[in-house]
């Protein structure tokens, strides 16, 4: 690896740390990255793994540390769902082949496409429900199948799992990106474990981007504290990158 894609790979690193602890789909710069670099893009997902996982406590230790959110339970019902949706997720990301892995996970950006322009124009659907009696079933179902995308395909888990918390629990936004980053990292260590007894891990872009992931994380959730208004200018950079990456597994 040249001096300048390791450059490369730890930008994308600090810009997905920064992206995912603020809000979610942060993945789709170092899935881009890799991508771009030539990494096989079932290869680049598992890949992922490594740096999601150190992340995530860096972003949750940070948020602890300036929030206060020490008194807050975590939702283990809901964790546990998410945890064992993950490990299926998982087991199919490792099994599918590079063909199907490659046109699903085209479908998933340009979901992620739409949802970023609707954003953008202010005319993305609102999920805001309200239970006046919660339903353990509707909460197991609907974590289970977060975890089970999550552990297939990293991007865009994030906005996913905080639509499930804000919804199902009523927190703040801080709260439930807490717990965000708490549930993503409960699964991804064992599913960091298995990509990598499967071989499914490039160490060194891994590596580079781990260490990125870990300063844009530390450093997001300290900003992000004290600006609440950052938030507003990340679909422009997703959208940027949900577009180029597209174009670089449609080119490939």
């Amino acid at each position: 690896m040249s001096s300048t894609e390791a450059i490369l790979l730890f930008a994308a690193g600090i810009i997905t740390g920064m992206v995912n602890t603020i809000a979610g789909s942060g993945t789709i710069f170092s899935l881009g990255a890799m991508v771009f670099l030539g990494i096989p893009i079932e290869i680049a997902n598992t890949t992922n793994r490594l740096g999601v996982l150190f992340q995530n406590i860096a972003g949750a230790l940070s948020y602890r540390r300036y929030e206060s959110l020490s008194h807050l339970r975590l939702p283990y019902v809901a964790a546990a769902a998410t945890f064992a949706g993950a490990l299926v997720g998982a087991y199919f990301a490792a099994n599918v082949s590079s063909g199907t892995f490659e046109l699903l996970a085209l479908v998933v950006i340009l979901g992620l496409i739409m949802q970023s322009v609707l954003e953008i124009r202010g005319t993305a659907l609102s999920f805001s429900l309200r239970f006046s009696q919660k339903s353990p079933v509707a909460e197991i179902a609907t974590f289970f199948l977060i975890g089970l995308y999550g552990g297939f395909i990293q991007i865009g888990v994030g906005i996913l799992l905080l639509l499930g918390i804000r919804a199902f629990f009523q927190l703040s936004w801080n709260a439930s990106n807490y717990f965000k980053l708490l549930i993503v990292l409960i699964y991804t260590v064992p599913t960091t474990i298995y990509f990598a007894m499967v071989g499914m891990i490039e160490w060194q872009a891994g590596t580079f981007l781990a260490l990125g992931q870990i300063i844009g994380a530390y450093g997001a959730a300290r900003l992000f504290s004290l600006n609440y208004r950052l938030k507003a200018y990340i679909p422009f950079f997703v959208l940027g990158m949900l577009i180029l990456t597209a174009l670089r597994i449609l080119l490939y």
